[in-house]
């Protein structure tokens, strides 16, 4: 059974986030951060929009860090929570720092699609 995020605990690592960089955590939309939180879980005729745990993540990542809900640091939130994420649902998502923020970059200005970041983060998780 998928274990999903909800928003307190999406809020509640952004916060950490930011206090570690020394700014001040805030949400700029609430209606993007509801949106990108509760997008994994989407279904169309009874389906799932998002069948795999790694699809649900790059849907969870891609709408964090492209909507921008928050005021600061949603690159570092999506990373953050794309990684708790995965690790609810029995993955280790192993990568350097750097690799890390350099994908984040990639995806916030390439914008792939979620069938790139789905198989980027299959590639570098293992199973725990």
């Amino acid at each position: 059974m998928t274990v999903y995020l909800e928003i307190d605990e999406v809020y509640r690592i952004h916060e950490a986030i930011i206090i570690r960089a020394g700014t001040k955590a805030g949400v700029r939309d609430f209606s993007l951060l509801h949106s990108a939180v509760e997008r994994p879980k989407a279904t169309f005729g009874g389906q799932p929009l998002y069948p795999t745990i790694f699809v649900m993540a790059a849907a969870l990542l891609q709408s964090l860090c492209m909507n921008h809900p928050f005021t600061d640091g949603n690159k570092r939130t999506a990373w953050g929570t794309t990684k708790r994420f995965l690790w609810l649902n029995g993955y280790h998502l192993v990568v350097k720092h750097h690799e890390g923020a350099t994908f984040m970059v990639q995806v916030d200005n390439e914008k792939p699609d979620l069938k790139k970041i789905a198989s980027w983060l299959r590639s570098h998780c293992t199973k725990r």
